[in-house]
């Protein structure tokens, strides 16, 4: 599915000098990376110091000239940019707006992070997550949406912060609906949505999990309401599916406990395991392959954008 997936291994091992990702879960439940169960290791992080870093970020509001030099360079096209995060690192990034984008409009946002073999690797990397099912199939909806997508080079700290903050300067540069902010994340983009939506939930309104692990404080999550839907292969190759059932599983009693409605649950979180038989008959790889799902079942993004926080 990836040109260059023969040169994933060799940047993974560069990384195998820096501290391992440590997983919070649950206040009593710590989960390690499945990335490191192969051998990998990913780059650390602390919530507290990441949520400290992100509560003074300085985002400014381009000027008149600047936004519609924005706005009119990405009129059904992606333009792909780059700027430099608060701690001077660069975020390289792609969006576009609607074709037939009305000035004074605002529109839903999705912001897709690609897995591992589609992030920053260098320049042959360049633009190889916007050829991804999970930036594409938003181009099937009946919606008039803003899409972003960006190639961060981690999905440890700087992965997480460098979410949030590309978040921000998003909502900053583009007319952007903020009542509907929808982020989706395949396999490590995944696990980099699962720490930024916990530091920040006030930025998100729905995430779609596919193909990854939970990174993130599960209790904080369910606290702010976000709903998320997680979709995964049943024979998963990379993280097997007992895992997402188990983190779709607590969230559920966590909302359970307190005191949700079965119907009310079904607002917040939906799972959705793809049979063997999806994978197969398609001559897909059971982890990457679980992105095709949303091009051949809408219903997936139409759950998502039918998302509201003023409804929330």
């Amino acid at each position: 599915m990836h040109k260059h997936r023969h040169l994933v291994s060799t940047f993974v091992l560069a990384l195998a000098c820096i501290v391992p990702l440590s997983c919070t879960l649950s206040a009593c439940d710590t989960q390690q990376s499945s990335y490191e169960k192969l051998g990998y290791h990913t780059p650390g992080y602390e919530f507290d110091e990441i949520e400290q870093n992100n509560n003074d970020l300085d985002i400014n509001i381009p000027s008149e000239k600047k936004h519609l030099e924005l706005i009119n360079a990405a009129r059904g096209e992606f333009v792909s940019t780059q700027f430099e995060d608060s701690k001077h690192l660069p975020i390289r990034y792609s969006y576009k707006l609607p074709e037939h984008y009305q000035d004074g409009k605002t529109y839903p946002l999705v912001i897709a992070l690609p897995g591992l073999d589609a992030m920053w690797h260098g320049e042959d990397y360049r633009d190889e997550n916007l050829l991804e099912p999970i930036v594409t199939a938003w181009d099937n909806t009946d919606e008039e949406l803003i899409v972003a997508s960006a190639q961060l080079e981690d999905w440890g700290e700087n992965g997480s912060r460098q979410a949030i903050e590309l978040t921000q300067k998003l909502l900053a540069d583009l007319p952007v609906d903020r009542t509907r902010v929808y982020v989706t994340g395949f396999s490590s983009g995944g696990e980099i949505w699962t720490q930024a939506i916990t530091l920040h939930p006030e930025l998100y309104t729905a995430y779609l999990q596919i193909s990854a692990q939970w990174d993130g404080r599960m209790a904080q999550t369910c606290k702010a309401r976000i709903p998320i839907y997680f979709l995964v292969g049943e024979s998963d190759s990379f993280y097997g599916s007992d895992e997402t059932r188990r983190i779709y599983r607590q969230m559920y009693d966590i909302y359970r406990e307190e005191g949700l409605s079965s119907y009310e649950i079904d607002e917040l979180l939906q799972l959705n395991v793809l049979d063997d038989s999806f994978f197969d008959a398609r001559e897909l790889d059971y982890h990457g392959g679980a992105q095709e799902a949303l091009l051949r079942f809408p219903d997936i993004t139409a759950w998502l954008l039918s998302r509201h926080k003023a409804q929330l």
